[in-house]
């Protein structure tokens, strides 16, 4: 078997670190080495003078290792879009509180974090981007939300978006805004895939990282469960639940 050795920027380390994770979690769902399948389908250029990778390739090829290298036991394309975004809205938070700013919001276009005095949060419709719906007010967490606003291509004569299914290798419709409020950012940006693939096992997923989601589609608004268990998360603390979010409940149903 051929063996390859990559080198990653350090920062890239700690989101491809997380993705690994929450690929496991999914069962593949969520996995980073999608990225010939984005080329193929015209979202992404073609890395220049590269050999093209294994059809085959997914995260249980790809080993993080020490001094911010990366084994892969079959060649990849690595894609960090689903989750870079987060983790750069995470750093600016961060920075901005080292540098003393008491309250502020972090918007990377769809990917947000809320720090200090809470603000309202608005999710668009994702067949009506003028429509927006009220979520209430949030603090000290993170929203992130996905759905084929802006972003649709045609590919083999359909409409298509930049959303792999990797255990099938073929892009998708996403059809719905999947929206995740979450302690962190690169959580929130990450599983919001997640809730769109992998529907039967994202409850859980989203109990575990102490998150929740909304999404919005033909039959309206649902809601994933709200955790019962004050059970701290062994990924970091619950976050706060979305304030005055009941008015909504009314056109809600649970996401299982």
């Amino acid at each position: 078997m051929k063996i390859f050795l990559l080198v990653f920027i350090s920062f890239l380390i700690i989101p491809a670190s997380w993705a690994q994770k929450i690929s496991a979690l999914s069962d593949g769902a969520f996995d980073i080495t999608v990225g010939a399948k984005l080329v193929t389908a015209g979202f992404l250029p073609k890395p220049a003078d590269a050999e093209w990778p294994s059809e085959e390739a997914n995260f249980r090829d790809l080993s993080l290792l020490s001094d911010n290298r990366v084994l892969l036991r079959r060649r990849a394309w690595i894609d960090l879009g689903g989750i870079a975004k987060g983790y750069a809205v995470d750093r600016a938070a961060a920075r901005l509180k080292h540098n003393g700013v008491d309250s502020g919001i972090v918007n990377a276009g769809g990917d947000l974090y809320v720090f200090g005095a809470s603000q309202p949060i608005h999710i668009r419709h994702p067949e009506d981007a003028s429509r927006l719906f009220s979520l209430g007010t949030l603090t000290d967490a993170a929203v992130a939300s996905s759905s084929g606003c802006f972003t649709e291509r045609r590919e083999d004569g359909a409409s298509t978006d930049p959303l792999v299914e990797p255990r099938r290798n073929t892009t998708m419709r996403w059809q719905q805004s999947v929206t995740v409020v979450a302690p962190r950012c690169l959580i929130a940006d990450a599983l919001t895939k997640v809730v769109r693939l992998a529907p039967r096992r994202a409850a859980k997923i989203l109990l575990r990282f102490g998150a929740q989601a909304v999404v919005i589609d033909c039959q309206g608004i649902r809601f994933s469960e709200r955790p019962e268990s004050r059970r701290e998360s062994p990924f970091g603390r619950r976050v706060p639940l979305v304030s005055d979010a009941r008015n909504l409940e009314g056109l809600a149903s649970s996401i299982q």
